[in-house]
């Protein structure tokens, strides 16, 4: 599909009137209402989990196996330090497994993402042709092979991937701060995982329609309550967190449809002019 074909379908949903904080709490629960009806879509999910499930184990371990080590490396192999410090050292590596686990977080969406990136694409392409098949003018899929789709899918996460680093660095140095720091930088990484997950989850039907980084990133920031929303209930069920990827891109992509159906009148086949 060429650009001018795309052009008219770019902008984005509610532009003018943020989406509310509502609006994006029950976005999880109409993606899985949507799932259960459409069980034959399920195949584009399943491997992404069993990858996430192999991931996260190994992201937490990999960042508190290193980071204990530089922290507390040379104190627990020695073994005549007083009893006070034992107190010190045990409060310090429960402040950093609380960093490690919200850093892990991060760092885990992102590489899920990233990895997930080619069957979230898929998926989403057939969620716009069902949601989408009554106003096929409004449907935008982008002629291109299977390793073109994937390839593009990959790059565009790791771009994003690219944008999480700052992010990352920042969370993990809040967790330093004596007393507080642990409680600063969990909700500053899940503040920053929220948020990060709605810019990818709407970048699958928005990057099929061309629309800039910077406007996806502008969209996200106005809409704060609803990317807040969105990304919350992940955090609130237990487990739910290695579904994310796959769930948020059903989510993302079936409100983009509604969205988009809500503020496109369809064209009245009689138009002012037309010779009867």
């Amino acid at each position: 599909m060429d650009d001018a074909a795309k052009t008219p379908h770019a902008s984005l949903p509610r532009e003018q009137e943020p989406l509310s904080l509502l609006e994006g709490l029950l976005a999880p629960a109409r993606a899985v209402h949507y799932l259960l009806r459409n069980p034959r879509l399920m195949k584009y999910i399943l491997l992404p989990l069993l990858i996430n499930l192999a991931l996260m184990p190994l992201v937490f371990w990999l960042i508190w196996h290193y980071a204990s080590g530089w922290a507390f490396g040379g104190l627990d192999a020695a073994k005549d330090y007083a009893w006070w410090l034992d107190i010190l050292i045990f409060l310090g590596k429960t402040l950093l497994a609380l960093v490690t686990v919200a850093v892990s977080a991060l760092i885990f969406l992102a590489l899920a993402l990233a990895l997930g990136a080619p069957f979230h694409s898929w998926l989403s392409e057939r969620i716009e042709k069902d949601l989408l098949a009554a106003r096929p003018e409004l449907i935008c899929i982008p002629n291109r092979t299977l390793w073109e789709d994937a390839w593009i899918s990959v790059t565009g996460s790791v771009k994003r991937l690219i944008l999480a680093i700052p992010a990352v660095i920042l969370g993990f140095a809040l967790g330093f701060i004596p007393v507080v720091g642990p409680v600063i930088a969990a909700a500053f990484n899940i503040t920053c995982v929220v948020l990060f997950l709605a810019l990818d989850s709407f970048t699958y039907p928005l990057e099929r329609r061309d629309t800039p980084v910077r406007r996806r990133v502008k969209w996200v920031l106005r809409n704060y309550r609803y990317a807040l929303g969105f990304g919350l209930p992940f955090f609130l069920i237990p487990c739910a967190f290695f579904v994310v990827p796959p769930l948020s891109a059903v989510a993302a992509t079936r409100e983009y449809c509604e969205l988009l159906l809500a503020e496109t009148p369809r064209e009245s086949p009689d138009e002012p002019g037309d010779d009867s």
